[in-house]
Formats: C-alpha cells, structure tokens, sequence
C-alpha cells in the first residue's frame, strides 16, 4: 500500500506549544465569561438610570466587541439601529411603553 498524503498524528503527543495554546484559549474562555457576567450585572444597574434603548445599545457594542467580532462596523450600526427601530415601533405604533432612563429620555 502507498502512504497516504495526510500524516496521522499520534494521540496523547501534545507539544509544549499546543499545551500552552490550549491553556490560552481556557483562560481566554473564562475571561469572556467573566467579562460577559460583568455586563449583565452592570446592565441591571444600568437599566433605571439610561433606559432600555441606550442600555440596549450600548451592551450590544460591549458584547460584541467582548467576542471580538469579525464586523466591528456593522455590529455598532446594528447596536444603535435596532434598538432605535423597535422603540419606535413599540412606543409610537403599538402603543407601549418602553422603560426611559432618568438621565436621557427618548421622545
């Protein structure tokens, strides 16, 4: 039989380089679930004060950037669209009351 072209790797051989890449991306992981617990607890303080469609928004940058998104740009225009849209759309066509902050309130 030929050898085949792909090279079977033998398990439990780790390298010291693939042992430290791996304990990166563990500690990188809880890092972001840290940073992720962070901002909900922060959004809950947030809420009364800004409101929900600045807090919205602004969680929905912080978000994104804690999982390093590939569209920064788009994520950001998303972030200020989307909440803008559904309080328009829930405040002046149907009706309800969305939460203002104390600091800024929207019309």
């Amino acid at each position: 039989m030929k050898d085949s072209p792909i090279q079977e790797s033998k398990i439990g051989e780790n390298t010291l380089d693939e042992y430290e890449n791996q304990t990166e991306s563990v500690s990188a992981s809880w890092l972001r679930l840290v940073g992720l617990a962070l901002i909900m607890v922060l959004t809950m303080f947030a809420l009364p004060r800004l409101g929900m469609v600045w807090t919205s928004m602004i969680v929905f940058i912080a978000t994104a950037l804690l999982f390093k998104t590939r569209h920064p740009i788009v994520a950001v225009v998303c972030a200020v669209i989307i909440p803008l849209l559904l309080y328009a759309f829930f405040a002046h066509v149907a009706g309800i009351a969305i939460p203002q902050g104390n600091f800024v309130r929207l019309p």
